[in-house]
């Protein structure tokens, strides 16, 4: 939906990746091991695909200097791998609140119309992907303010509303 710069790779690395990274290790010292695995891993994703976008700039004088761009085809096949630990992500998530599990639901969305979009080299399935990521960026959001205001004030203030599937106690 927009073209790619500066802001879109600052976000990508230091929000989507390093941000996610750090939630990962705080989640692993809670013992939380769905939120580990899932923050440590879109962290590492979110930082290899900043990579795939600012590596190949002819930069000379660098070691990167002769790196050739990533294919579309190949990223297209990076992304169907993610979305299926996203699906993964998503079955996982069926215990969690309602809007965590629709933030995979939506995530998983997102990667393959994105993928879809690079294979067949589709700038309409690429906007496609844009809003599909808009859609599950907002829920995100709502999760993190959500989650963020209901421990701080100790009460639900935004609704998470009930999972899908109830926890079995053993």
């Amino acid at each position: 939906l927009f073209a790619m710069n500066t802001t879109t790779a600052g976000v990508v690395i230091m929000y989507g990746g390093l941000t996610q990274l750090i939630a990962g290790v705080m989640e692993f010292v809670r013992g939380n091991t769905f939120g580990c695995t899932i923050s440590t891993s879109f962290g590492a994703f979110w930082l290899a695909t900043a990579m795939v976008w600012i590596l190949p700039q002819k930069n000379p004088g660098t070691p990167y200097a002769s790196l050739q761009g990533a294919e579309d085809g190949l990223v297209g096949i990076n992304a169907f791998l993610w979305a299926l630990i996203l699906f993964i992500g998503f079955l996982s998530s069926l215990c969690e609140p309602l809007a965590v599990t629709m933030v995979f639901f939506t995530g998983f969305l997102f990667i393959v119309t994105q993928s879809i979009a690079l294979w067949a080299n589709s700038s309409v399935m690429l906007q496609v992907a844009g809003y599909e990521g808009m859609i599950c960026g907002v829920i995100a959001f709502y999760c993190g303010i959500a989650m963020t205001l209901n421990d701080a004030h100790k009460r639900t203030l935004l609704p998470l509303f009930p999972p899908c599937i109830r926890r079995v106690k053993s």
